[in-house]
């Protein structure tokens, strides 16, 4: 079976993020699973990125040509166009006419895609449920979908050294901050926790991408965006994560960091939209508190800094999101997938 795994960015010069490590994790995971898995996207010729192909979109038109193609995002169908065979694709959010607001400028775009996807695409794959059902609703029950839950890798990295300036508790934001409101409440959470912790951005400012942008507060410590294998030491040495909701509605917040926060075995406060909030409180790592209510998000870090979960309860979560949320679980039901599609049988 060979997959072309469709990028809608250069790869190679793609700052590191959760969109790069999903690619790469997916990637890796299908070629452990017996699938000859390629990466196509924008690039003008053949490179290698952590020892996997990327190839240039005319690949998709090459010979012999790939059994399967399956976009990342949205805006990979308008990249498929020379590729005549079936196709997968993957949607983080489905967008209607008026939600999620936070995509008002680009909503027409995002809805063409999605009518082409409900066109050309043979199935349909979401992160969770709340998506899975909007998708239903709007496109009907036509295509078939799955479910590939954001992950985590199964085995970490040997911890290094300790990132941050040891005087006070390392309170860290991992990720992207996609909305002008994530921006305002991690503001006041640093304002908040002034004198008692050290509040860390671990990605980038990307709220212009998304209406108008925020300035940081000069309490925020950015640190920028880092490779996969460095995130686990800032995640490793903290003393407490923050999960941020981009806006009310839980079908928009299905956040990366919460998996990757309980994989470290790091406690966390989370707002409520945010879809993996239940599952991490459930697990004895994770608060929860109401939406937009940052005094709230104030108070349980502190709580969270004074009576931290026990090291037993932290491992026992590292344990039970390596086995249940590691990436080559997505990978797995990938390739059961193109196997359904392609009338094969997948490896045992």
């Amino acid at each position: 079976m060979r997959v072309a795994l469709l990028f809608p960015h250069d790869p190679l010069t793609r700052p590191p993020g959760i969109d790069l490590a999903r690619l790469l994790a997916l990637a890796g995971g299908l070629r452990a699973q017996g699938v000859e898995a390629d990466i196509a996207a924008p690039v003008a010729r053949e490179r290698r990125l952590n020892g996997l192909p990327v190839l240039p979109l005319a690949a998709l038109r090459g010979s012999p040509a790939y059994d399967l193609v399956k976009t990342c995002y949205h805006q990979a169908i308008f990249l498929a166009d020379g590729f005549q065979g079936p196709l997968v694709a993957r949607l983080v959010r489905v967008v209607d006419q008026r939600r999620p607001a936070r995509d008002r400028d680009q909503r027409e775009r995002l809805l063409l895609a999605q009518r082409l996807i409900s066109q050309r695409a043979q199935a349909v794959a979401f992160n969770n449920r709340e998506n899975q059902r909007r998708w239903h609703r709007l496109y009907g029950p036509r295509l078939p979908t799955v479910l590939t839950p954001t992950g985590c890798p199964r085995r970490l990295p040997a911890l290094g050294p300790n990132p941050f300036d040891p005087d006070l508790p390392a309170v860290v934001y991992a990720g992207s901050l996609a909305s002008s409101r994530q921006v305002k409440m991690l503001n006041q959470v640093a304002q908040g926790l002034r004198g008692l912790a050290q509040v860390h951005l671990v990605g980038r400012n990307k709220s212009a991408l998304y209406g108008s942008a925020r300035r940081l507060s000069p309490l925020v410590r950015e640190h920028g965006e880092k490779p996969p294998g460095l995130v686990w030491d800032y995640l490793g040495w903290a003393s407490a994560g923050l999960a941020l909701a981009v806006g009310p509605e839980p079908f928009d917040n299905d956040s990366s960091k919460v998996v990757h926060y309980l994989r470290a075995g790091l406690p966390l406060v989370c707002e409520a939209p945010i879809l993996q909030g239940p599952p991490a409180r459930d697990l004895g790592l994770g608060r929860l508190c109401s939406y937009n209510d940052a005094p709230a998000l104030v108070e349980a870090l502190r709580e969270l800094l004074r009576d931290p979960p026990s090291p037993g309860r932290r491992r026992a979560v590292r344990a039970y999101t390596a086995r249940h949320f590691a990436w080559h679980n997505a990978a797995r039901v990938y390739v059961e997938l193109f196997a359904t599609l392609l009338g094969q049988r997948p490896r045992s």
